[in-house]
């Protein structure tokens, strides 16, 4: 099977929804490349970022909640910028 499509991509996934979800365990199932299951992990959420053994693709949880944070933030900033603005032109009219 792909480790390294796993450890590239999907675990940082995984780790997102469950975290945000308050899911602290999950199951994890491998494919070879014709679709067959190979085998089902059960993996804590807090351990995916350790999983990894390219250490080119570590990451670490949270500094992926700290930029989930700043996109959150920033996004609050914009809609209350736009919320403003907006009711400012409506008062204009």
């Amino acid at each position: 099977f792909h480790q390294q499509k796993y450890e590239n991509n999907k675990y940082v996934r995984f780790w997102v929804q469950s975290y945000l979800g308050g899911v602290p365990r999950i199951k994890v199932g491998y494919r070879d490349e014709a679709g067959m299951l190979l085998r089902i992990d059960d993996i804590m959420v807090k351990d995916l970022g350790s999983r990894t053994t390219n250490p080119h693709y570590r990451w670490d949880p949270f500094v992926c909640l700290n930029f989930l944070n700043q996109v959150l933030s920033f996004a609050r900033k914009e809609i209350k910028q736009q919320r403003s603005q907006n009711a400012t032109r409506e008062t204009q009219v």
